[in-house]
């Protein structure tokens, strides 16, 4: 006893080798000595490796479960390797405990983290060599090849840990919708199909539906399905970020003065977010709402986010507060609104609204569905993307906006460089059809129409966004299927935003996909020049591009099924006369429409918080 409280004082007094060797004196560790020496070996490897390997192997001989425990536990507690010395820690634990395979993946995520995927593959391959049926190690590995952007092996992984733990909703997803990034449909489509008939097992089961509601979207699920894998991850997040109270507020109540409206993203830099809604924060009336923006994404010194900084009145970064923290500094705040522009998209951080900071929470425009969350009130939607008579797939109340949900900048910058076809890769007389939607939103059925397209007008191209091999691959052995030569798809490359524009209006038609539509990438189009042929899909993700041409007018640009979508393409590419009115058409309507206008979408959102404000006020929310 004398020696295990002359060992933990010195532990605590980070006199780490006298710590050990007392330590190690200890003849015959019970459990609570396996713990004092694996704490005293973990912490004090750097000091004497050799010593506390001996003292951590000897302590596992004597109590290995008690050990393999404390392990653990240090491993749950330390989370991702946050410096150089957790990475050693965990490289010293991997050499001296190989039998313990949560330590491998931990060094292996640490390693993903800190930007090292050789070493991470490295360490990967060690784990599976050993322990070939580790359901973590395959789906861990499935993040770093997917992070990697190796789908193919990425979705292998995932299917092969779904495989291991069919209850692994998760796993199954992630692996159908990697094979979509590198369109492959067969493996995307019977993935999908098993993972529905398991969500639907689950839910009979009453278990829980482990998967995430952003993959449930891109998978294009029954909406039904799509709102009770939303509604599942809310209530894990509501149940572990218990809501905060809110003091009474002792100043003006916003019947005297401007609302407090707060947005909150991870997305307030060069991102698809922030190219629609920069221009939003300075249209916004000043006499209406005071505007504060929190940020919890990364600090980009760019033109987007000077934009919003000095757009708001107020600018906030929560990337040192956790979701405790940066929901008691908008209760501080005073916020009267909240609203959430991220969802369940990448880098989101809902457990800060989990937690009620503001009397009114709002969704809007980040994530195409519903977050099936208790502590969102409103969704800002239109009546295209989110029919009324589709409510009950929604558990926000529904604002639908008078003309598009979709608000967009009211000046994006074109390149002014001469650019002609030649120089993107283009044949100078051909028709080019052209999507630039990525390849996950390409799906059978639309590939398939562009074929039949392409087969109709012998001097045609299709030009795709071309960022990534994989997709470029399945996508041109499809084209090879269909009997149609490979140089007549040309896969453009990614450019920056201004030079992209710039060569968008190259082309003549964007042949819009159904089930995924363009989203800001249908904004860029139209702001191009370029007329879209759309066919609304069955969800929201899949009409967005139908509301975008609504708003401005060109209905009749939006098919009402295959045969029309096909033969609307077909005659446009016949006609040089028609599709130089329709150019007109797009020129004209944007500039005389609504959806170029952030200034008219921010009276709209203003009057729409000013009702959420009454309606709250009158007790009726």
């Amino acid at each position: 006893m004398i020696s295990r409280n002359l060992a933990t004082i010195l532990f605590r007094l980070r006199r780490y080798g006298e710590a050990l060797t007392v330590a190690n004196t200890l003849a015959h560790p019970d459990a609570d000595d396996a713990r004092l020496i694996t704490n005293l070996a973990i912490a004090s490897h750097h000091v004497d490796r050799p010593l506390a390997g001996m003292l951590l192997v000897r302590a596992i001989a004597a109590q290995g479960n008690a050990v393999t425990a404390s392990i653990k536990e240090w491993l749950s507690a330390r989370g991702r390797a946050q410096t150089d010395a957790d990475l050693a820690t965990l490289e010293f634990l991997y050499e001296t405990c190989p039998s313990i395979r949560e330590i491998g993946l931990f060094m292996m995520e640490a390693q993903r983290v800190r930007q090292q995927p050789d070493e991470a593959l490295s360490t990967s391959n060690a784990i599976l060599e050993q322990h070939p049926d580790f359901f973590e190690a395959h789906f861990n590995r499935g993040l770093l090849l997917y992070s990697l952007r190796r789908f193919v092996e990425a979705a292998r992984a995932f299917q092969r840990a779904a495989d291991l733990r069919s209850d692994s909703l998760g796993a199954l997803a992630r692996a159908a919708y990697s094979w979509t990034r590198c369109a492959r449909w067969e493996e995307a489509e019977n993935a999908a199909a098993v993972l529905q008939e398991r969500i639907v097992l689950a839910q009979k089961k009453g278990v829980p539906l482990d998967l995430s509601p952003y993959t449930a979207v891109a998978l294009n699920l029954p909406p039904d399905l799509q709102l009770a894998v939303a509604s599942d991850r809310a209530s894990i997040i509501e149940a572990s970020n218990p809501q905060i109270s809110i003091p009474a507020d002792s100043g003006p109540q916003p019947a005297k003065r401007p609302l407090r409206i707060a947005y909150l993203s991870a997305d307030f830099h060069n991102h698809a977010t922030a190219h629609l809604i920069c221009d939003l924060f300075a249209c916004h009336n000043r006499k209406e709402v005071h505007v504060t923006g929190y940020s919890y994404g990364p600090d980009v010194d760019d033109e987007y986010r000077k934009r919003i900084v000095t757009g708001c009145d107020e600018f906030v970064d929560l990337r040192a507060l956790d979701d405790f923290e940066s929901a008691r500094r908008i209760v501080d705040d005073r916020i009267d609104i909240a609203i959430d522009l991220k969802g369940y998209t990448f880098g989101a951080r809902p457990g800060i609204l989990a937690r009620r900071p503001a009397p009114i929470q709002v969704a809007y425009l980040g994530f195409p569905g519903t977050m099936g969350a208790n502590f969102i009130d409103y969704m800002i939607s239109d009546r295209i993307v989110s029919p009324p008579n589709e409510a009950s797939f929604y558990s926000e109340k529904i604002v639908f906006m008078p003309d598009c949900y979709q608000i967009n900048a009211a000046n994006q910058a074109i390149d002014r460089a001469p650019l002609n076809r030649a120089q993107a890769g283009l044949p100078d007389q051909a028709f080019v059809f052209c999507c630039f939607n990525r390849a996950n939103k390409i799906d059978r059925e639309s590939f398939a129409r562009w074929m039949a397209i392409l087969d109709a007008v012998p001097d045609s191209v299709l030009w795709l966004y071309g960022a990534h091999r994989e997709a470029n691959e399945s996508l041109a052995n499809a084209a090879k299927a269909a009997g149609l030569a490979s140089k007549r798809l040309i896969f453009a490359p990614a450019l920056k935003k201004a030079e992209h524009l710039a060569r968008l209006a190259l082309a003549d038609l964007f042949l819009d996909t159904r089930h995924i539509s363009a989203h800001t990438t249908a904004s860029d189009c139209l702001w191009a020049g370029v007329p879209l042929l759309a066919i609304p899909g069955n969800s929201f993700i899949g009409r967005v591009s139908a509301s975008l041409l609504t708003a401005m007018k060109l209905e009749d640009m939006i098919a009402d099924d295959d045969r029309q979508y096909v033969s609307k393409a077909i005659a446009l590419a016949r006609d040089p006369a028609a599709l130089k009115a329709l150019r007109a058409r797009v020129a004209q309507a944007k500039i005389e429409s609504s959806l170029f206008r952030p200034d008219h979408f921010a009276r709209g959102l203003e009057f729409a918080y000013r009702e959420m404000w009454n309606i709250y006020a009158r007790g009726e929310n």
